[in-house]
């Protein structure tokens, strides 16, 4: 059967040769179709890394941007700072929230 088929596409193609045309239509045709489910899983590779970089950049402080946010300020509730930063800005003559710049009357330690 194998060596059948190289023969009967010949004689095919040799006696019908518009049959060499429309599969190279049809090729063209169907090329792009091929190609949409490679295209989509990179681009959904791409979207969920993106997203995920910015979840984790969202959790950063907004001060250091090495710790974690773990800080609640009061009465923004704004959550912008870790402890070591909210600490330092708390002790400061004038606390303002980093985000808004309100006053910052308390603060709570949150767990994210």
């Amino acid at each position: 059967m194998k060596i059948l088929s190289p023969i009967i596409g010949f004689l095919i193609t040799f006696f019908f040769p518009q049959v060499n045309y429309v599969i190279s239509v049809v090729i063209l045709l169907f090329l792009p179709f091929k190609a949409i489910p490679n295209f989509l899983s990179q681009f959904i590779q791409c979207f969920y890394s993106i997203f995920s970089a910015k979840n984790c950049e969202r959790m950063l402080c907004c001060i250091c941007f090495s710790n974690e946010k773990s800080v609640l300020f009061q009465p923004c509730n704004h959550i912008c700072l870790c402890t070591e930063c909210a600490t330092k800005l708390i002790t400061s003559t004038a606390p303002n929230c980093p985000i808004c710049r309100a006053r910052i009357t308390s603060y709570i330690d949150v767990y994210i």
